[in-house]
């Protein structure tokens, strides 16, 4: 027995290679609807080639979703929406 749906989804991770792990992990999961909250997505000063965020890019290229945001909060964080899966 597994997990079959997931309506959020919660990375707090401040390396690339544990918050690409925990994202892949999460893909036949994903539904229309499911929030995605990544906590430290600008650590990095803001890279999108390092961290969370560049696992993240990678995480909706492999996945083929459409996501939107929805919010940010606090020092770092981000908040999205998966929209539509292809």
């Amino acid at each position: 027995m597994g997990i079959d749906k997931s309506k959020i989804i919660f990375i707090d991770s401040d390396t690339y290679s544990s918050a690409s792990e925990a994202l892949t992990f999460c893909i036949p999961t994903l539904q229309e609807g499911t929030f995605i909250i990544l906590d430290d997505y600008y650590s990095y000063r803001g890279s999108e080639r390092r961290g969370v965020a560049r696992a993240f890019s990678e995480f909706v290229d492999q996945s083929r979703i459409k996501i939107r945001q929805v919010f940010t909060y606090g020092m770092g964080g981000v908040v999205y929406i998966v929209s539509e899966i292809f």
